[in-house]
């Protein structure tokens, strides 16, 4: 889900703030096909990526049953014991219904048609590898 790289100064680490500083980070979660949920938080210096989460709100808009959710912070899993820096995103994932190289390759032969389909059939196969 991660598709940005983390803000100057790396990942993670307090980089020196002083006691009372406010982290701004932003809790993502892709919510279904097309809908992305962001929340902007500001949480005291020391909060951790499931204090992050916590202060979304984004589990209990959740529906009784839904399925576990893997944590990352810029794209990296994480635990949420893992102390945020500013402008840290964590980002909330669902499990994988399907592997994704499977997933491309048939949303290719969908979009190529049965006529595609055919003429790969008459191409001979290549020999030694």
């Amino acid at each position: 889900m991660s598709a940005e790289a983390p803000p100057e100064g790396g990942e993670g680490g307090a980089g020196g703030r002083g006691a009372g500083t406010r982290l701004q980070v932003e809790v993502v979660y892709a919510a279904g096909r097309g809908r992305v949920e962001r929340h902007a938080l500001s949480l005291p210096a020391g909060a951790t990526a499931g204090d992050a989460v916590a202060r979304s709100g984004v589990r209990e808009g959740l529906a009784a049953g839904a399925p576990d959710l893997a944590l990352s912070v810029w794209g990296r899993r994480a635990d949420p014991s893992r102390p945020l820096a500013d402008g840290d995103r964590v980002e909330l994932t669902r499990p994988l219904l399907m592997d994704p190289g499977l997933a491309r390759r048939a949303r290719h032969r969908a979009q190529q048609g049965p006529k595609a389909a055919a003429s790969r059939a008459l191409v001979p196969a290549r020999e030694g590898g």
